[in-house]
C-alpha cells in the first residue's frame, strides 16, 4: 500500500468530516479559505485514495430508550475473526464490532439495549 501525501488542506478536510460528517462543500471549503470546487476535486481525491472511507452517524442511543451500552470483548482465531464479526453484526443489538491485532480480545462487540434480557434490539425498532 502506497502512501498518499497530504497538502496542508487535504490534511483539514478528512478532520472537518471526522468532526461533521454532513459538513457541505460550501462550509468546507469556507473554513480552509478556498473555492468550493477546490474542496469537490480534493474530496474526490481524498475519497479515491482511501483516504476518507466513509460517512457515519453517531447515535444518541440513550435518546431512544436503549440506555444500556455493552461491550463484549471475545477472543477469535484470526482466520475465523471476520466471520464472527459478521455474524455479531447480524446480531439486532450489535451496533459495532472493531477487529483488534492477533491476541487475547482480539474482538470488541458493541450493543445496546433496554434491559439485561434485550431481545428487542435497536436496530429493529
Amino acid at each position: 500500500m502506497t502512501t498518499y501525501h497530504l497538502n496542508d488542506v487535504d490534511k483539514q478536510l478528512p478532520v472537518m468530516l471526522h468532526d461533521d460528517a454532513r459538513a457541505t462543500v460550501t462550509e468546507l471549503a469556507r473554513r480552509v479559505g478556498v473555492s468550493d470546487d477546490t474542496v469537490h476535486n480534493r474530496m474526490q481525491r481524498l475519497e479515491a485514495e482511501g483516504v476518507v472511507e466513509e460517512y457515519r452517524a453517531t447515535c444518541g442511543y440513550d435518546r431512544i430508550g436503549l440506555t444500556l451500552h455493552y461491550l463484549i470483548v471475545a477472543t477469535a482465531r484470526i482466520v475465523d475473526r471476520g466471520e464472527v464479526a459478521l455474524q455479531a453484526l447480524e446480531l439486532p443489538q450489535v451496533v459495532g464490532v472493531t477487529e483488534l491485532v492477533p491476541g487475547q480480545g482480539n474482538l470488541h462487540i458493541r450493543a445496546v439495549g433496554v434491559g439485561d434480557d434485550d431481545s428487542h434490539g435497536s436496530r429493529s425498532g
